[in-house]
């Protein structure tokens, strides 16, 4: 009934702000309908209708004033339908609420379930890890027998091996210092040859050095003798080229000369009737002629004398040496050039020699009237010796002389030039044998320097390898120390162990009547339980009464429920922790075990030890059984305890809310009477505090025991 009522409610308010919007709307619509009234009738005003005008006025202020009370009742109705609302939200909440409640309490009762069901896997587990404690035990013994006998074997193998090893380090050792021996008496050997290489070098050296400063001058002279050459060619060159003029020169003053001979014939030939002016005109001429070659004979001497090919008598000889030491013998391609030079030179002159000869036949065949008169008295002239002639062959004779010694001191400059080129071969050779001979050197002082660095190379690798075999020898007496220490340390272990067995079994005794003590102190807890269960048992006819109020706290469960779920998961994962802890703890052991094991491996027990093993073992499953069953009490223990401090707890709360009035419980009262969860951790400690106790100290001389053994 009262949710059709919210949900009635609900239709009344979804319909209300419509209703409102059109009132809204309806009220504006006449407001604005009367405003163009009033409009209206201010302009159809007149003086004459004043007193309908004031009656107007009044029906427009009652107008307003109800429409004021109009919104404020519109206001009133809308702030009601707000709270109507909100009432409705709430109820729809707390209806959700308890639905959600309700499957909390399912779904934390299918978790109890589950935490049930593995409690009983742990068990199951626990009981497994048992069966598996007592195969490692039988495994224990067999690993215990054959790494005794793996103990033997592995002695017998390195006693065997130190002897080789030490037989054949004391053979590397004899080597090596055999190698050392032969390696210093190389040594010093090459020591003595050092000086001598040294001095061999330094001579090597002097040697390269002298012959370097030889090569340095030779080419220097090689240099100055080029240069000269160059010079000589360029001289011979320019004498050449005088020569050809010179030649040239002589051939035009032969041919001048046979024109004057063959006018002088002509002149002979002359009529002797000529006039004495005529004759003497003619000789002036003539005389003219002859002073005029003069002159050029003179001329031609002169330029001679300035480009050296002709100079004075008196100084020929002094020339002649100054000439022959400024000539410089031309190169062999050049004498082919001279001859075809000299041989063009020959055939210039006879052909201007046949053309003068020719030109002089043609005067003499020609007669000439006048010429007659001139021949009576030339006659005479032809018959004297002409000096200009007898100068002239002189000339010639010296310059085919001076020709000749000209070539003679170009051979002998040829000469010099093959004597020089030669002498540059050879210093060439002896260059490139020097060079040679210091490249060898060079390598030598190679080859010993690297032999110096293989020895020096070698030395260091023997004293290493001294050095080496000396620490291994160093290591090994180490090590037979070491075994005898750890011999000592054996046996002195054994007699701690010996002595440990006897300690364990004291706290074994201990232990027991410890376990005595707790078992009294666990039926005294199963009398407070069953005295407990009676109490829940009241409390449940009591509950059945008070279920009406439980409807109050709904809303308290929904916020309680987050605490109880954190609570819950703190329990849950407190006893998985406890239970991973158990599992460590085993796990431990069985570590423990395995450790005992491989330290049993190198002790030679009896047969005594053996039977106090077997017993130490059988109390270990014992203990651990006693240990499983007392985990399982404690969990029975705290599942009781959580019940009953809640419903204690719920009864309190109950209480307190039948004491108070109905009407004022609010939230904020509520939130002060929340179901409290028991703090199991400290509550619990109350009760199992003994009892780990004694689990400690059974884990501790089950250790102990492991160890001893």
């Amino acid at each position: 009934m009262d949710r059709r009522n919210w949900l009635w409610r609900r239709k009344s308010s979804e319909i209300s702000p419509a209703d409102t919007q059109s009132s809204g709307s309806v009220s504006s619509h006449s407001e604005r309908f009367s405003d163009e009234q009033v409009f209206k009738n201010q302009n159809t005003q007149s003086p004459e209708v004043t007193s309908k005008a004031m009656l107007d006025d009044k029906a427009t202020d009652d107008v307003k004033s109800l429409k004021e009370k109009l919104v404020d009742a519109l206001s009133q109705i809308r702030l009601k339908e707000d709270s109507v609302k909100q009432h409705a939200k709430v109820a729809e909440e707390a209806v959700s609420g308890w639905e959600k409640a309700e499957n909390e309490v399912l779904a934390m009762r299918q978790q109890l379930g589950a935490v049930t069901q593995k409690n009983s896997a742990l068990e199951d587990r626990m009981a497994h890890l048992d069966c598996a404690l007592k195969e490692c035990v039988r495994q224990l013994r067999q690993a215990k027998e054959e790494q005794d006998q793996m103990i033997n074997d592995a002695v017998c193998k390195k006693t065997q091996e130190w002897e080789s090893l030490k037989s054949e380090f004391q053979s590397e050792v004899d080597y090596h210092s055999i190698q050392h021996k032969n390696a210093k008496a190389e040594v010093a050997a090459f020591m003595e040859r050092v000086p001598d290489l040294q001095s061999n070098l330094d001579a090597l050296f002097t040697e390269n050095l002298n012959l370097k400063l030889e090569l340095l001058s030779l080419t220097e002279e090689m240099k100055i003798r080029i240069s000269e050459r160059d010079y000589c060619i360029q001289a011979a060159e320019t004498a050449s080229k005088q020569h050809l003029e010179s030649s040239k020169k002589l051939a035009k003053l032969e041919a001048e000369c046979l024109r004057l001979r063959s006018l002088a014939r002509k002149a002979a030939l002359f009529n002797d009737n000529r006039s004495a002016t005529a004759s003497s005109i003619f000789v002036e001429s003539i005389t003219d002629n002859q002073s005029d070659c003069g002159d050029k004979v003179i001329l031609l001497e002169a330029d001679l004398c300035k480009m050296g090919i002709l100079e004075p008598k008196e100084t020929e000889p002094g020339c002649y040496d100054s000439t022959s030491h400024a000539f410089v013998p031309e190169i062999g391609k050049y004498e082919n050039e001279k001859a075809h030079r000299q041989n063009l030179v020959d055939t210039h002159v006879e052909i201007d020699l046949m053309d003068d000869f020719l030109e002089m036949e043609r005067m003499v065949s020609v007669p000439d009237p006048e010429s007659e008169i001139a021949f009576v008295p030339v006659k005479s002239l032809a018959a004297q010796p002409n000096p200009l002639e007898v100068t002239l062959k002189a000339e010639l004779q010296c310059m085919i002389n001076r020709a000749a010694e000209q070539e003679e001191k170009l051979e002998h400059v040829e000469a010099l030039y093959t004597e020089v080129n030669n002498a540059l071969s050879e210093c060439q050779k002896k260059l490139q044998t020097s060079q040679t001979k210091l490249n060898k050197t060079e390598e030598k002082l190679e080859d010993v320097k690297t032999l110096n660095a293989e020895v020096n190379c070698a030395l260091v690798e023997c004293q290493k390898q001294l050095e080496i075999s000396q620490t291994k020898s160093k290591e090994y007496e180490e090590k037979l120390v070491e075994l005898k220490m750890q011999l000592a340390l054996t046996n002195e272990s054994r007699q701690a162990a010996e002595e440990l067995a006897k300690a364990a079994s004291a706290q074994k005794k201990v232990a027991e009547a410890r376990l005595v003590n707790v078992e009294a102190e666990k039926e005294s807890l199963l009398v407070t339980v069953r005295f407990l269960e009676g109490e829940i048992e009241k409390e449940r006819s009591l509950s059945a009464e008070k279920l009406v109020r439980c409807q109050i706290l709904e809303e308290e469960l929904s916020r309680t429920k987050t605490e109880v779920e954190s609570k819950e998961k703190a329990l849950l994962a407190e006893y998985l922790v406890k239970c991973g802890n158990l599992e460590d703890e085993l796990l431990k052991t069985k570590t423990e075990l395995n450790q005992a094991t491989s330290k049993m491996a190198a002790r030679e027990f009896k047969v005594d030890q053996e039977k106090e093993l077997e017993i130490a073992a059988q109390q270990f499953a014992e203990c651990q059984k006693t240990i499983a069953s007392l985990g399982r009490q404690l969990r029975s223990l705290a599942s009781l305890e959580d019940f009953i401090l809640d419903s204690e707890k719920s009864l309190q709360t109950s209480d307190d809310l039948s004491h108070r009035p109905e009407q004022g419980t609010d939230l904020s009262n509520l939130h002060s009477n929340k179901l409290r969860m028991p703090e199991n951790d400290s509550e619990l400690s109350i009760f199992q505090r003994p009892i780990i106790q004694v689990l400690y100290e059974l884990e501790e001389a089950a250790m102990l025991h492991c160890q001893a053994t």
